[in-house]
Protein backbone atom coordinates (compact mmCIF):
# COMPACT_ATOMS: atom_id res chain seq x y z
CA UNK A 1 0.00 0.00 0.00
CA UNK A 2 2.49 2.51 0.40
CA UNK A 3 4.44 1.37 -2.62
CA UNK A 4 0.78 2.73 -3.95
CA UNK A 5 1.22 5.89 -2.83
CA UNK A 6 3.93 6.77 -3.28
CA UNK A 7 4.41 5.88 -6.76
CA UNK A 8 0.59 8.30 -6.92
CA UNK A 9 2.47 10.86 -5.16
CA UNK A 10 5.78 10.69 -7.33
CA UNK A 11 6.25 13.00 -10.16
CA UNK A 12 9.33 10.72 -11.01
CA UNK A 13 7.26 8.68 -13.39
CA UNK A 14 3.81 11.01 -13.56
CA UNK A 15 2.22 8.77 -16.82
CA UNK A 16 2.59 5.60 -14.00
CA UNK A 17 0.91 7.50 -11.44
CA UNK A 18 -1.74 8.74 -14.09
CA UNK A 19 -2.40 4.86 -14.85
CA UNK A 20 -3.04 4.05 -11.52
CA UNK A 21 -5.07 6.65 -10.60
CA UNK A 22 -7.24 5.64 -14.06
CA UNK A 23 -7.40 1.96 -12.57
CA UNK A 24 -8.69 3.21 -9.05
CA UNK A 25 -11.07 5.01 -10.89
CA UNK A 26 -12.26 2.18 -13.12
CA UNK A 27 -12.47 -0.16 -10.28
CA UNK A 28 -14.38 1.92 -7.97
CA UNK A 29 -18.08 0.45 -6.94
CA UNK A 30 -19.75 3.45 -8.44
CA UNK A 31 -18.42 3.85 -11.75
CA UNK A 32 -18.34 0.16 -12.06
CA UNK A 33 -22.46 0.21 -11.36
CA UNK A 34 -22.60 2.88 -13.62
CA UNK A 35 -20.14 0.88 -16.56
CA UNK A 36 -22.50 -1.81 -16.77
CA UNK A 37 -25.64 -0.02 -16.65
CA UNK A 38 -24.93 1.41 -19.74
CA UNK A 39 -23.46 -1.19 -21.72
CA UNK A 40 -26.60 -2.96 -20.79
CA UNK A 41 -28.04 -0.04 -21.83
CA UNK A 42 -26.02 -0.09 -25.45
CA UNK A 43 -26.25 -4.05 -25.48
CA UNK A 44 -29.88 -3.96 -25.95
CA UNK A 45 -30.78 -1.26 -28.55
CA UNK A 46 -28.51 -3.36 -30.83
CA UNK A 47 -26.39 -6.37 -29.46
CA UNK A 48 -24.64 -6.80 -33.02
CA UNK A 49 -23.49 -3.49 -33.07
CA UNK A 50 -22.90 -3.59 -28.80
CA UNK A 51 -19.37 -3.30 -28.55
CA UNK A 52 -19.42 -0.41 -31.47
CA UNK A 53 -21.42 1.56 -29.75
CA UNK A 54 -19.74 0.66 -26.30
CA UNK A 55 -16.31 2.23 -27.75
CA UNK A 56 -18.11 5.76 -28.42
CA UNK A 57 -19.67 5.82 -24.93
CA UNK A 58 -15.86 4.58 -23.92
CA UNK A 59 -15.00 7.86 -26.33
CA UNK A 60 -17.66 10.41 -24.38
CA UNK A 61 -16.01 9.57 -21.45
CA UNK A 62 -12.12 9.75 -22.62
CA UNK A 63 -13.03 13.60 -24.04
CA UNK A 64 -14.56 14.55 -21.51
CA UNK A 65 -11.86 13.41 -19.02
CA UNK A 66 -9.03 14.65 -21.60
CA UNK A 67 -10.61 18.03 -22.59
CA UNK A 68 -11.57 18.89 -19.08
CA UNK A 69 -8.11 18.15 -17.55
CA UNK A 70 -6.39 20.29 -20.66
CA UNK A 71 -8.53 23.08 -19.53
CA UNK A 72 -8.12 22.87 -15.62
CA UNK A 73 -4.16 22.55 -16.70
CA UNK A 74 -4.45 25.59 -18.65
CA UNK A 75 -6.64 27.68 -15.71
CA UNK A 76 -4.13 26.45 -13.31
CA UNK A 77 -0.76 27.67 -15.14
CA UNK A 78 -2.96 31.14 -15.08
CA UNK A 79 -3.01 31.52 -11.20
CA UNK A 80 -6.57 30.52 -10.58
CA UNK A 81 -7.44 27.21 -8.00
CA UNK A 82 -10.10 24.17 -9.07
CA UNK A 83 -10.84 23.95 -5.59
CA UNK A 84 -14.12 25.46 -6.20
CA UNK A 85 -14.91 23.25 -8.95
CA UNK A 86 -13.67 19.77 -7.40
CA UNK A 87 -16.08 20.58 -4.30
CA UNK A 88 -19.16 21.35 -6.54
CA UNK A 89 -18.63 17.96 -8.68
CA UNK A 90 -17.99 15.95 -5.95
CA UNK A 91 -20.41 17.22 -3.84
CA UNK A 92 -23.57 17.56 -6.41
CA UNK A 93 -22.66 15.43 -9.61
CA UNK A 94 -24.11 12.81 -8.88
CA UNK A 95 -27.25 14.81 -7.18
CA UNK A 96 -27.12 16.64 -10.86
CA UNK A 97 -27.24 13.06 -12.44
CA UNK A 98 -30.27 11.39 -11.25
CA UNK A 99 -32.60 13.01 -12.27
CA UNK A 100 -31.46 12.87 -15.87
CA UNK A 101 -31.02 8.50 -15.04
CA UNK A 102 -34.52 8.91 -13.75
CA UNK A 103 -36.28 10.75 -17.25
CA UNK A 104 -34.12 8.67 -19.23
CA UNK A 105 -35.00 5.30 -17.41
CA UNK A 106 -38.61 6.46 -17.77
CA UNK A 107 -38.55 6.94 -21.81
CA UNK A 108 -37.00 3.53 -22.36
CA UNK A 109 -39.11 1.65 -19.76
CA UNK A 110 -42.29 3.47 -21.58
CA UNK A 111 -41.04 2.69 -25.09
CA UNK A 112 -39.66 -0.85 -23.98
CA UNK A 113 -43.31 -1.67 -23.04
CA UNK A 114 -45.25 0.18 -25.83
CA UNK A 115 -43.20 -1.37 -29.09
CA UNK A 116 -42.93 -4.64 -30.31
CA UNK A 117 -39.24 -5.19 -31.14
CA UNK A 118 -38.98 -8.79 -32.84
CA UNK A 119 -38.22 -8.49 -35.77
CA UNK A 120 -38.25 -10.97 -38.93
CA UNK A 121 -35.40 -12.60 -40.58
CA UNK A 122 -35.17 -10.00 -43.78
CA UNK A 123 -36.10 -7.10 -41.16
CA UNK A 124 -33.20 -8.13 -39.20
CA UNK A 125 -30.98 -8.18 -41.55
CA UNK A 126 -31.63 -4.78 -42.64
CA UNK A 127 -31.77 -3.31 -39.58
CA UNK A 128 -28.45 -4.04 -38.71
CA UNK A 129 -26.78 -3.37 -41.48
CA UNK A 130 -25.26 -0.29 -40.09
CA UNK A 131 -26.07 1.63 -36.34
CA UNK A 132 -28.58 3.85 -35.94
CA UNK A 133 -27.03 7.41 -35.70
CA UNK A 134 -29.44 8.22 -32.69
CA UNK A 135 -28.09 5.08 -30.99
CA UNK A 136 -24.11 6.21 -31.63
CA UNK A 137 -24.87 9.89 -30.19
CA UNK A 138 -27.12 8.42 -27.35
CA UNK A 139 -23.85 6.30 -26.34
CA UNK A 140 -21.39 9.45 -26.59
CA UNK A 141 -23.89 11.41 -24.86
CA UNK A 142 -23.88 8.85 -21.85
CA UNK A 143 -20.26 8.53 -21.86
CA UNK A 144 -20.38 12.35 -21.11
CA UNK A 145 -22.66 12.72 -18.57
CA UNK A 146 -21.54 9.48 -16.67
CA UNK A 147 -18.00 10.89 -16.90
CA UNK A 148 -19.10 14.28 -15.34
CA UNK A 149 -21.04 12.02 -12.34
CA UNK A 150 -17.87 12.12 -10.30
CA UNK A 151 -18.38 10.38 -7.24
CA UNK A 152 -16.56 11.43 -4.28
CA UNK A 153 -13.69 9.20 -4.83
CA UNK A 154 -12.96 9.80 -8.19
CA UNK A 155 -13.62 13.54 -7.53
CA UNK A 156 -10.01 13.23 -5.35
CA UNK A 157 -8.41 11.03 -8.01
CA UNK A 158 -9.33 13.35 -10.59
CA UNK A 159 -9.63 17.11 -8.82
CA UNK A 160 -7.37 16.60 -6.10
CA UNK A 161 -4.26 14.10 -7.59
CA UNK A 162 -4.07 14.13 -11.20
CA UNK A 163 -4.43 17.56 -12.39
CA UNK A 164 -1.93 18.84 -9.48
CA UNK A 165 0.52 16.46 -10.76
CA UNK A 166 -0.36 17.03 -14.44
CA UNK A 167 0.28 21.12 -13.57
CA UNK A 168 3.50 20.09 -12.39
CA UNK A 169 4.60 17.23 -15.03
CA UNK A 170 5.98 18.71 -18.16
CA UNK A 171 3.80 16.54 -19.72
CA UNK A 172 1.16 17.28 -17.67
CA UNK A 173 -1.09 17.81 -20.73
CA UNK A 174 -0.78 14.10 -21.56
CA UNK A 175 -1.76 12.94 -18.21
CA UNK A 176 -5.56 13.62 -18.47
CA UNK A 177 -5.46 11.26 -21.97
CA UNK A 178 -3.85 8.36 -20.40
CA UNK A 179 -6.11 8.66 -17.03
CA UNK A 180 -8.89 8.83 -19.30
CA UNK A 181 -7.56 5.99 -21.47
CA UNK A 182 -7.46 3.39 -18.67
CA UNK A 183 -10.55 4.37 -17.32
CA UNK A 184 -12.29 3.04 -20.29
CA UNK A 185 -11.03 -0.04 -20.14
CA UNK A 186 -13.72 -2.10 -18.52
CA UNK A 187 -16.25 -0.51 -20.57
CA UNK A 188 -13.61 -2.43 -23.13
CA UNK A 189 -13.63 -5.48 -21.55
CA UNK A 190 -17.48 -6.24 -20.47
CA UNK A 191 -18.22 -4.86 -24.44
CA UNK A 192 -16.16 -7.51 -25.76
CA UNK A 193 -17.43 -10.25 -23.97
CA UNK A 194 -21.17 -8.85 -25.27
CA UNK A 195 -19.98 -8.72 -28.90
CA UNK A 196 -18.07 -12.64 -28.46
CA UNK A 197 -21.22 -13.76 -27.21
CA UNK A 198 -23.55 -11.95 -29.74
CA UNK A 199 -21.92 -11.93 -32.94
CA UNK A 200 -20.88 -15.59 -32.36
CA UNK A 201 -24.22 -16.45 -33.56
CA UNK A 202 -26.71 -15.05 -35.15
CA UNK A 203 -29.14 -17.45 -33.76
CA UNK A 204 -28.30 -16.04 -30.31
CA UNK A 205 -28.90 -12.58 -31.87
CA UNK A 206 -32.66 -13.30 -32.92
CA UNK A 207 -33.33 -14.74 -30.00
CA UNK A 208 -32.05 -11.77 -27.95
CA UNK A 209 -34.68 -9.62 -30.25
CA UNK A 210 -37.66 -12.10 -29.38
CA UNK A 211 -36.73 -10.74 -25.48
CA UNK A 212 -35.30 -7.25 -26.00
CA UNK A 213 -39.11 -5.50 -25.13
CA UNK A 214 -38.36 -7.13 -21.88
CA UNK A 215 -34.92 -6.43 -22.03
CA UNK A 216 -35.38 -2.97 -22.71
CA UNK A 217 -38.18 -2.29 -19.62
CA UNK A 218 -35.60 -3.88 -17.28
CA UNK A 219 -32.50 -1.62 -18.51
CA UNK A 220 -34.80 1.89 -18.16
CA UNK A 221 -36.19 0.47 -14.43
CA UNK A 222 -31.98 0.16 -14.03
CA UNK A 223 -32.07 3.59 -14.83
CA UNK A 224 -34.86 4.99 -12.86
CA UNK A 225 -33.91 2.63 -9.78
CA UNK A 226 -29.89 4.06 -10.07
CA UNK A 227 -31.66 7.63 -10.32
CA UNK A 228 -33.39 7.54 -7.14
CA UNK A 229 -30.48 5.70 -5.38
CA UNK A 230 -28.09 8.68 -6.30
CA UNK A 231 -30.98 11.18 -5.36
CA UNK A 232 -31.67 9.41 -1.80
CA UNK A 233 -27.61 8.64 -1.19
CA UNK A 234 -26.75 12.62 -1.77
CA UNK A 235 -29.81 13.90 -0.13
CA UNK A 236 -29.80 11.99 3.57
Amino acid sequence: METIQSILSSDTFPWLSAILLGLLTAINPCQLAMNLMAIGYIAKETPKHAFKYSLVYALGRICVYTILGITLIYILHQGATILPIQNFLGNYGELLLSPVLIVVGSVILIHGLGHDHSLTEGDNCHHHTKPKAKGIYGAFLLGVLFALAFCPETAIFYFGMLIPLSFESTIGYTLPLIYAVITALPVLFFAGIIAYGTDKSTKYINKIQKIQKWLTAIVGALFIIMGIWLLIENIL
